[in-house]
C-alpha cells in the first residue's frame, strides 16, 4: 500500500514537468538550446509535448480478462493436482506400512508352532491350529490386498 501511495505521489510531482512548455531556439554561438523559459533575446519555437498513448481497446482488455481467467484456472489445478499426489503418496506410504506389518506377523504365525494371542481384556490365550491357520489364511488375503499394487507399479 505504502509504494502504491509514493509511486502515485512521484508520478504527480513528475507529471507536472510533463506538461510544461519547452522553448526551442538558436543562440547567438549557433547552438540549439532547449528550456522551459524563453531566452532573454531573440525568438524561440513552442515544442508541444508529445500525446498520450491511445488507451487499450475494449477487445484488449477482454483478452487480458480472459487471460487472467485462465491463469487462475491453471493455478487452481495445479493446487488440486499438487493436493491429490501429496494425498496419493500418504497412501502408498500407508499401504507399504500394512505390507510390511503384514508381513512380519506372517512370519511370525508361520515361524511358531503356539502362537499366543491377547483379547480386548488383555487375557493372553494360545490359538488352536485351525485358529493359526485362519489367520495365516487372513493375513497372506491381507498382504495380497496391500502388497501386490505396490510390486505392480
Amino acid at each position: 500500500m505504502k509504494s502504491k501511495c509514493m509511486l502515485l505521489f512521484m508520478a504527480l510531482v513528475f507529471s507536472h514537468s510533463l506538461f510544461a512548455t519547452v522553448y526551442k531556439w538558436v543562440d547567438s554561438q549557433g547552438q540549439v538550446q532547449y528550456s522551459q523559459s524563453p531566452p532573454e533575446e531573440g525568438t524561440a519555437t513552442v515544442i508541444a509535448p508529445p500525446a498520450p498513448p491511445p488507451h487499450s481497446s475494449l477487445q484488449e482488455q477482454q483478452q487480458a480478462k480472459q487471460l487472467e481467467k485462465q491463469i487462475n484456472t491453471n493455478l487452481e489445478q495445479q493446487k488440486v493436482n499438487a493436493q491429490k499426489a501429496a494425498q496419493k503418496a500418504q497412501e502408498d506410504k500407508i499401504r507399504s506400512m500394512n505390507c510390511e506389518n503384514a508381513k512380519a506377523h506372517l512370519a511370525d504365525m508361520q515361524s511358531k508352532v503356539r502362537v499366543r494371542l491377547y483379547d480386548t481384556d488383555g487375557n493372553q490365550r494360545v490359538l488352536t491350529p485351525d485358529e493359526r491357520d485362519a489367520e495365516i489364511t487372513k493375513t497372506k488375503e491381507t498382504i495380497e490386498k496391500y502388497c501386490i499394487p505396490l510390486q505392480t507399479k
